[in-house]
């Protein structure tokens, strides 16, 4: 079981120094050890709530104009491995994988809303659009009557 006194701090500039660090994280409690590798450092604090605490606080904040992150040391954050059951495939539109690992047939030049080929999403009858079609001419140009009538105006 990791140590809960000891934090991780990353991604720290390259213009952090030690006192830098003891300045800004001394405010949350007592510091017992203090460790500044090349652009990370670790932090040892004699009570376990003084490093929840700089966790709180400091994580994710600017600090000598980078972005630190601020964790218990040891644990790593859950990082995401792969589709979760929510996501849709591009190609079959089934969830739980994605596209790279679809089984089913390559679906490409399909459209994605419908499944049918020759058309794409955008021309898909099926489609949800609520913008209008224009059909005639006259749809086209609302100036279009106007100009007409301005042309007879100066012929006549």
């Amino acid at each position: 079981m990791p140590n809960k006194c000891r934090i991780y701090i990353g991604r720290l500039s390259r213009k952090t120094r030690v006192r830098d660090l003891e300045k800004e994280f001394s405010r949350y409690g007592r510091i017992r050890d203090l460790e500044i590798k090349h652009d990370y450092a670790f932090i040892e604090y004699s009570d376990p709530r003084d490093a929840e605490d700089a966790i709180y606080h400091m994580d994710n904040r600017n600090f000598d104009d980078s972005r630190i992150i601020v964790e218990y040391a040891g644990i790593r954050r859950e990082r995401r491995k792969g589709p979760s059951t929510e996501d849709l495939c591009y190609n079959c539109h089934n969830p739980g994988h994605w596209a790279n690992e679809c089984k089913e047939e390559d679906c490409r030049g399909k459209c994605y809303r419908c499944g049918a080929s020759g058309h794409i999403k955008r021309d898909c009858k099926a489609s949800r659009s609520r913008s209008p079609t224009l059909t005639t001419k006259q749809d086209q140009s609302p100036y279009s009557s106007q100009s007409e009538s301005h042309a007879q105006e100066y012929e006549a």
